[in-house]
């Protein structure tokens, strides 16, 4: 069958309508995808950074736990040093009270102070019995009554009250021992040095016993001389009246 021209130049349009509305459908489905894309870019975004925002305040909780965690120890280890302080102060009560001088200090006293050779001793041992009715009382590096003594601070305070060295006790608190003559044994009034830094006075009862007594982180007591091997002994020039 022939078609005239007329008839072929309708056929020409309807393919071109045809082909048109082919192209239109295919670059409307192209487009498709790209909102698709879009939708799961942004919920990518939003999941990303919700998971940021949670890591965050994970983050922000690890951090809060491990700063309790270190309260924690911290307060263990000071509870930890509490406990051994406590331990080691009732072994040293222990220890002071089995070796406690069981005499009568006082009566020590009344035989020095009847002694013309012992009157400056006899003065040293009343005004270290008052300091212990005062129940002055035992603090580290302390070298006045008001606020408490160490052993060594309360050997220096008490001879620099007796005008026995002319250093005042902050200046010799630690180092006592270089200032007293080194005496080969102790007499009466002398200074016995022993490990620790303690300092102690050496008194003899009536029995010849002898003790030593002075400030201990009991406070102030009265022990044998043997408590603890001495390391030495400072000699102290008392005056005679």
């Amino acid at each position: 069958m022939a078609y005239t021209e007329e008839q072929l130049q309708s056929l020409f349009k309807v393919a071109e309508r045809h082909e048109q509305k082919a192209r239109r459908r295919a670059f409307l489905y192209s487009l498709i995808p790209i909102p698709l894309a879009a939708l799961l870019l942004a919920a990518s975004f939003w999941a990303v950074r919700e998971a940021r925002d949670r890591l965050a305040a994970a983050e922000v909780k690890i951090q809060r736990a491990e700063q309790t965690v270190s309260d924690l120890q911290k307060r263990i280890d000071e509870l930890t040093r509490l406990l051994n302080e406590k331990a080691e102060g009732l072994a040293r009560t222990t220890e002071f009270e089995r070796r406690a001088y069981r005499g009568d200090i006082y009566m020590t006293y009344k035989r020095l102070a009847g002694n013309e050779s012992y009157e400056s001793q006899a003065r040293m041992l009343d005004a270290i019995l008052d300091m212990q009715r005062r129940r002055v009382p035992w603090r580290r590096g302390g070298v006045s009554p008001g606020e408490g003594f160490d052993s060594p601070g309360f050997a220096a305070y008490m001879l620099a009250e007796h005008r026995l060295i002319s250093q005042r006790p902050s200046d010799v608190h630690y180092g006592l021992r270089q200032v007293l003559p080194d005496a080969p044994a102790p007499d009466v009034g002398d200074v016995v040095f022993y490990p620790g830094g303690y300092a102690m006075f050496y008194f003899k009862d009536e029995r010849d016993r002898p003790f030593v007594v002075g400030m201990t982180p009991e406070g102030i007591f009265a022990l044998e001389a043997d408590f603890l091997p001495a390391v030495g002994y400072g000699k102290v020039r008392y005056r005679r009246f």
